[in-house]
């Protein structure tokens, strides 16, 4: 898998291996953030899933995690 990658990273000229790296750790950063974000709030409520998953500002930014997302996904280009 590794090695693929690293041969399609080769082929690439130098403004197209850029945007791949910034959408790399971009992506890295996102799921990051979710994680962070989830030990943070699990935290906060005594490690209590069911009264994590209860509270509807959890349920609003997980919304808004989805649409970045989805966001990010739409926004890449297919070659």
């Amino acid at each position: 898998m590794m090695k693929k990658l690293k041969e399609k990273y080769n082929k690439m000229n130098p403004r197209e291996q850029k945007m791949f790296l910034i959408r790399v750790i971009s992506g890295a950063c996102f799921l990051l953030a979710g994680l962070i974000f989830g030990i943070v709030a699990l935290a906060m409520f005594h490690w209590s899933f069911i009264e994590f998953i209860k509270n509807p500002t959890v349920d609003l930014i997980f919304l808004c995690l989805i649409g970045i997302g989805i966001f990010m996904f739409a926004r890449m280009e297919v070659k």
